[in-house]
């Protein structure tokens, strides 16, 4: 039938076409929009395969792609939306983001060169900003596989200690889904130096003492994945959770101080025999 033919014609075009050739490309991105699926993901294929990295086209084209994609069902509710595409045509967008982008690899935290000019590398910036945004954006997806194909996609796009990126990763502790929130812990692990000042003073400030129980959970699970062992920030910010209205917090809090307290820290432990006192009054 037709869509055999289409996708033999797909796979014959990946095989032999010149990389970076445009011709094959425009034809690959015209088949993205397919009504075969198979079609769909044969040519986004053919796309990480020929496309040269830093292909503006592409991406941008992938990244329009992608938003169209995760648009909600109809019946979605206002809670939790779940997107209507096929969760395969997601995970393969995030796959071309990585084959093609030039971001990644370095140190994030120190911020632009210094040697470069006011207008220098800004269109480059700002297409890895909103490659940026589409991967993390990928981590409050309702598809379990589209989460873990979002985290792999961080670990290859984001910049290590990208202030931007921890931000963005951190928004997600507060997100109604706890699967979300656990993959947001695990990316910040990936994006982070252990003892990231920003991730601690971040995590500490909004969502440590934050109304939803789940969340100051999620919170405690972040500092204990990204702080250090003797981050007094961190250790005191913790010992306030011993206090916690919520006795499932206050346990996770007093696990957490095995993490993040100094040996010998005298305050910790006061604060933690007073806790195991009033737990043994009831």
């Amino acid at each position: 039938g037709g869509e055999e033919a289409r996708l033999e014609f797909v796979g014959a075009l990946t095989s032999v076409a010149e990389r970076g050739s445009d011709g094959p490309l425009s034809a690959l991105i015209s088949r993205m929009a397919d009504s075969c699926i198979a079609v769909r993901l044969a040519a986004m294929e053919g796309l990480v395969r020929l496309a040269p990295p830093g292909h503006e086209v592409v991406l941008r084209k992938v990244l329009a792609a992608l938003d169209i994609w995760c648009e909600p069902a109809p019946d979605s509710t206002s809670i939790r939306a779940f997107e209507a595409s096929d969760p395969r045509l997601r995970c393969a967008c995030l796959d071309i983001l990585v084959a093609l982008s030039t971001q990644g690899g370095q140190d994030g935290s120190a911020g632009v060169d210094d040697t470069r000019g006011p207008d220098d590398g800004e269109g480059e910036d700002a297409m890895e900003d909103e490659i940026e945004r589409a991967a993390i954006g990928r981590i409050d997806d309702c598809n379990e596989f589209v989460r873990r194909r979002a985290l792999n996609a961080i670990a290859s796009l984001v910049p290590k200690n990208s202030c931007r990126a921890i931000g963005r990763l951190c928004v997600r502790l507060s997100h109604p889904d706890h699967a979300v929130r656990d993959v947001a812990v695990a990316a910040l692990c990936v994006v982070c130096d252990k003892g990231n000042h920003t991730a601690v003073g971040v995590i500490i400030d909004a969502f440590l003492t934050h109304p939803e129980e789940d969340v100051r959970r999620s919170a405690l699970n972040a500092l204990v994945r990204v702080g250090k062992q003797g981050d007094s920030q961190a250790a005191s910010a913790v010992c306030q959770r011993l206090m916690d209205a919520n006795l499932g917090v206050r346990r996770l809090a007093a696990r957490a101080l095995k993490h993040l307290a100094a040996v010998g820290d005298s305050n910790v432990a006061q604060a933690l025999l007073s806790e195991s006192l009033r737990e043994l009054r009831g």
